[in-house]
């Protein structure tokens, strides 16, 4: 329902809070991808912290899908060339350009599997201990007319109840 123009990279106002069952830290996506997370509720409405945002606690722990899965974290935005900075990814793994990044479901507040962007990018870092990418967002970060907000569910696993003897 609202963006600051001054913050236009950072925050956006959705028109659903508390009374709707918002709560901070669920992940907001739109059709195309992941755009961020709620930072603020009030009662009828609250504060997305976007996905570029360049609070340096703005972290997403992420993988690339393959055939054998690429961990790291979305830790930066390049507001240059408009993409997300994917670091922290080991210098044994290959990863290509193209490959589609998604949230690993680890650190407790993101989903598992929810559309990141694309790698357009791949490098080593200055000491050649490990990789950075930029990732395109898959969600237009600049035009969002829609949102929907992602209730994380834990799943609980219960053991199998043993079978009595009959005697």
């Amino acid at each position: 329902i609202a963006r600051s123009p001054d913050r236009w990279n950072n925050l956006l106002t959705l028109g659903k809070g508390s009374e709707d069952g918002v709560e901070v830290n669920m992940a907001v996506i739109t059709p195309a991808g992941l755009i961020g997370k709620i930072q603020n509720v009030q009662p009828f409405s609250s504060t997305v912290q976007l996905v570029s945002d360049l609070d340096r606690t703005n972290r997403i722990s992420v993988y690339v899908q393959d055939d054998e899965d690429v961990f790291g974290v979305i830790d930066g935005y390049d507001a240059e060339k408009q993409a997300l900075q994917f670091s922290n990814i080991t210098i044994d793994v290959e990863v290509e350009e193209g490959g589609t990044v998604v949230t690993s479901g680890l650190g407790g507040i993101f989903p598992k599997n929810l559309i990141v962007g694309e790698i357009i990018e791949v490098k080593n870092d200055k000491y050649g201990l490990t990789q950075s990418a930029l990732v395109k967002p898959a969600a237009d970060l600049y035009d969002i007319r829609n949102a929907l907000i992602v209730k994380r569910t834990s799943e609980v696993i219960l053991p199998l109840e043993e079978e009595e003897d009959e005697r």
